[in-house]
């Protein structure tokens, strides 16, 4: 038996090119996480202020001439494609979670590869998303894969770590059942599995 669920892709500027930057310098994506916001946003207000002194310089000794200002409006302009396109554009690609008989194995992209072994789930649960977000810390070991905003998502404890799965709504029951299937030998040992 092999099953398929997907998580669309989504924006994502946790994903993008000065995130990705920030997250090969912190071990602890709470950190980095944490930091590129920080920077991001210092970055939106320097660059208004530099819009701000900018034209302040430019029309020092009066009025600039229609030439002056319309280069001036054109860097400024591409300056703002460039903050945005470097702090704010980033896509979280779309996950596949597959169950087989043995594992569930949860492919993000071309390189993020997770495999779970059947045996290694400890607990399964569907829990209200904003528990999730509000607990950050809780579950700061956590592999989180999310998906467009929901009520709800699923919670795979394993021996290792807790892993969040945005599965569509539809789809979590179905899941939970699946793999509850595979685990009934270790739900009788004492672990919840629902």
């Amino acid at each position: 038996m092999t099953e398929h669920f997907h998580i669309p892709g989504r924006w994502d500027p946790g994903a993008s090119l000065l995130a990705r930057a920030i997250q090969r310098l912190h071990e602890d994506r709470l950190r980095a996480e944490t930091t590129f916001y920080v920077v991001a946003v210092a970055t939106v207000f320097g660059y208004l202020v530099l819009v701000f002194l900018g034209w302040a310089w430019l029309n020092w000794n009066g009025t600039p001439s229609p030439a002056a200002a319309s280069r001036y409006w054109l860097f400024q302009s591409l300056g703002l494609v460039a903050v945005i396109a470097l702090g704010w554009a980033g896509w979280r690609p779309a996950t596949r979670v597959t169950l087989t008989d043995d594992a569930v194995r949860i492919v993000q992209g071309k390189d993020n590869d997770f495999i779970i072994p059947v045996t290694e789930i400890t607990d399964l649960a569907r829990i209200p998303a904003v528990r999730y977000h509000q607990h950050y810390r809780k579950y700061a070991r956590t592999l989180a894969y999310p998906g467009p905003v929901a009520d709800t998502v699923v919670l795979i404890r394993t021996a290792s770590r807790p892993v969040i799965l945005g599965i569509r709504a539809a789809e979590q029951r179905i899941l939970l059942d699946r793999i509850g299937e595979l685990v009934p030998a270790r739900s009788r040992q004492g672990h919840r599995v629902a």
